[in-house]
């Protein structure tokens, strides 16, 4: 199987051949309402569980299989297919306090000002497979 670019990129010709068989796509109610969105997750990381609901979500990974690729960070491309890229994070994780009065403030008013381009950003990166609310 050679992958064709996508529309409307550059092409710098087929992609590697795959080894691995394409997997269905996974349905994911897709509205103008992110709230059928959240719904059905909801319910899929109930009845899933967290490892089993980001195995089902995220059908596929943004790496190629790799198996073609002669460089030599091949090993490390293959731990973050896998394993996924490790996060470092600056600030210390919020007390429960800390989370309910952010809530309780409720949004900044920019994403208020901005809330159909916000839904359509989502609604491509939850449709991707790169996020899930």
């Amino acid at each position: 199987v050679i992958a064709e670019q996508p529309t409307g990129h550059h092409s710098y010709g087929p992609l590697p051949p795959t080894t691995t068989q394409p997997k269905p796509p996974v349905v994911t109610p897709m509205s103008n309402d992110l709230g059928t969105v959240i719904s059905h997750h909801k319910k899929l990381l109930r009845k899933l569980g967290w490892s089993k609901f980001v195995r089902t979500v995220r059908e596929t990974s943004d790496l190629t299989t790799l198996e073609n690729v002669n460089h030599p960070a091949k090993r490390l491309l293959k731990h973050y297919k896998h394993r996924g890229a490790p996060v470092k994070f600056s600030t210390e994780p919020w007390s429960k306090e800390r989370v309910s009065q952010a809530l309780a403030r409720g949004a900044h008013k920019s994403c208020l000002a901005h809330t159909e381009f916000l839904q359509e950003e989502f609604g491509d990166m939850i449709a991707k497979s790169q996020w899930v609310i």
